[in-house]
């Protein structure tokens, strides 16, 4: 989950790892959510068509394609270092020799689907009584843009997002509740005030911006 200590300046934005900032087009984004390190694992299973196997029912070629997303926490007991990991997981059999949009495409709807069980996973009894992480305001939007880093063309959506400096995005965060207290069960940019008075009104739903919603998912035309 997103703490105040996390906000960092917006012109670090494509270099930083990790963090939060506050962007004029998107709202809140994670970085380590918008790094796509899971979208890269993805694109690489999807060009590699590993393990393909002919199906007489379908009269075609498909090879496995397993995706997770999960949350670590460390904790030190009796003086040993431990992890504990915990996350959701998507196996499908995906056709092979597609072109690389509908692969975009396969990858879209696979990512959709997983993020959302997984912080509905957050967001269950087991853990949000100690973490708001589930379906946090920024968390799917923040997913979106790490896919789009990896699968998408064109400038890097970080930028055209537009982020703000470090002493904006500490005025939006202190004129409301935690960014956690909001909850966002879609893949769309809910936007704060970032003109004062900074603590008047609920953060407003916006639509995707085009260069954020141009590769549809399975389904969709």
């Amino acid at each position: 989950m997103s703490k105040r200590f996390d906000i960092t300046d917006g012109s670090f934005a494509t270099t930083k790892k990790q963090g939060l900032i506050y962007t004029e087009e998107l709202g809140w984004i994670d970085l380590g959510h918008a790094q796509g390190n899971d979208a890269r694992r993805l694109k690489k299973k999807l060009e590699q068509e590993q393990w393909a196997t002919y199906s007489k029912e379908f009269n075609d070629w498909y090879f496995p394609v397993n995706y997770y997303q999960e949350m670590g926490k460390g904790k030190t007991l009796f003086g040993i270092n431990l992890a504990f990991h915990t996350g959701v997981h998507t196996q499908v059999m995906v056709r092979a020799c597609l072109s690389p949009a509908l692969k975009a495409r396969v990858a879209l709807t696979i990512m959709y689907g997983t993020a959302k069980r997984f912080e509905a996973w957050q967001n269950s009894v087991l853990f949000n009584w100690y973490t708001d992480s589930g379906f946090s305001v920024e968390d799917l939007v923040s997913d979106l843009v790490g896919f789009y880093r990896v699968f998408g063309t064109g400038p890097d959506p970080l930028w055209r997002a537009k982020p703000v400096s470090y002493e904006t995005a500490i005025q939006i965060w202190d004129a409301h509740d935690p960014i956690g207290t909001f909850k966002n069960t879609e893949f769309s940019p809910y936007l704060f005030s970032t003109k004062p008075p900074l603590k008047y009104g609920e953060p407003v739903k916006k639509n995707l911006p085009e260069w954020l919603s141009y590769i549809k998912p399975l389904g969709n035309s």
